[in-house]
Formats: C-alpha cells, sequence, structure tokens
C-alpha cells in the first residue's frame, strides 16, 4: 500500500478539458493527496480543485470545480476528470460509446463487484505505465 501511495500522491498530472479549466490561463490550484475515491474504480487518487474564472474576488457566479475521477480511469476513456466528457470529440461518454458501436476497442465494460474494479484499475495503470 505505501507504494501505491507514493505513486500516486506524488502525481501532479491531470486530464482536463479547455472549457472546465476556464479562459483565465492562470489558476490556483489545490491538491488533495489521495482526497477522495474515484467515482469509476473506487481507488483513491488525487483531487486537484479551482475556480474556473480566475477567482477574482468581484465573480461571485463561478464555483469550485473539482476532479471526480482518478488520472488511469481518466486516460483509459480519454475523458476529462471533471465533466467526464470526452477530450476529443467533447461528447458525453455515453453518448460516444454508443456512437462508436459495441465492436470498438474504445467501448468499455465497467466491473461490478469490489475486487474486479481493484483488479481492472490495477491492469490499465501497469499498461499505462508501460507506454509511458
Amino acid at each position: 500500500m505505501a507504494s501505491f501511495q507514493q505513486q500516486h500522491v506524488s502525481s501532479s498530472e491531470f486530464m482536463i478539458c479547455e472549457s472546465c479549466l476556464g479562459p483565465n490561463p492562470y489558476l490556483r490550484m489545490l491538491k488533495d493527496p489521495l482526497g477522495k475515491a474515484c467515482k469509476i474504480c473506487s481507488r483513491p487518487f488525487v483531487v486537484f480543485k479551482w475556480k474556473p474564472s480566475g477567482a477574482s474576488s468581484k465573480d461571485t457566479d463561478s464555483r469550485y470545480k473539482k476532479t471526480e475521477i482518478c488520472m488511469t480511469c481518466a486516460k483509459v476513456k480519454n475523458v476529462c476528470q471533471t465533466c467526464l466528457f470526452d477530450m476529443h470529440f467533447g461528447l458525453p461518454v455515453a453518448i460516444r460509446d454508443k456512437s462508436l458501436g459495441d465492436n470498438s476497442a474504445l467501448v468499455l465494460q465497467k466491473p461490478k463487484s469490489d475486487i474486479n474494479k481493484e483488479y481492472l484499475a490495477s491492469v490499465h495503470s501497469h499498461a499505462l505505465a508501460k507506454n509511458s
């Protein structure tokens, strides 16, 4: 477990689309190591939180955004960690998967048990580490 924590706490990568980041290129991001469990694989991950409009004191209508899924699931599914839209097409994942059909390699089945979720997440983590 210690190697898992060291590997993922030191990670400062995130996969977020331009619409979630907002127009201002200068953001203050808060990093919470192992802050939440991923909504897909239930593994703890580094949570990033920011205010998209640049965090000005005059702008009261914008809310803080945060990452909802881990980096591994985002890379495997090619989606934004916050809005869960496809990074290439900008579509929700369900619509993208439906349009690609059942024969596509991008369509992934979600395991139902916790053990299978953990196993699939570790397999994807190792595969992504080998490709990097």
